[in-house]
């Protein structure tokens, strides 16, 4: 773990902006709650989504 939790900060505030473009992605509405699931779950577009959020905000 690496301490530095800018990143949680910074996905709290564009949580809902990730599920609209998770939502795009999956041509429905989607909640930010569905995509926790989704992501525990291992669903391949979200978490391609996410790793690759994550790799912006590094």
């Amino acid at each position: 773990m690496c301490g530095n939790r800018f990143w949680y900060t910074t996905a709290r505030r564009h949580g809902p902006s990730l599920a609209a473009d998770i939502a795009t992605a999956f041509s429905r509405p989607v909640s930010l709650d569905e995509v926790s699931v989704l992501a525990a779950d291992g669903d391949v577009t979200v978490r391609r989504w996410l790793t690759d959020l994550g790799r912006s905000m590094a």
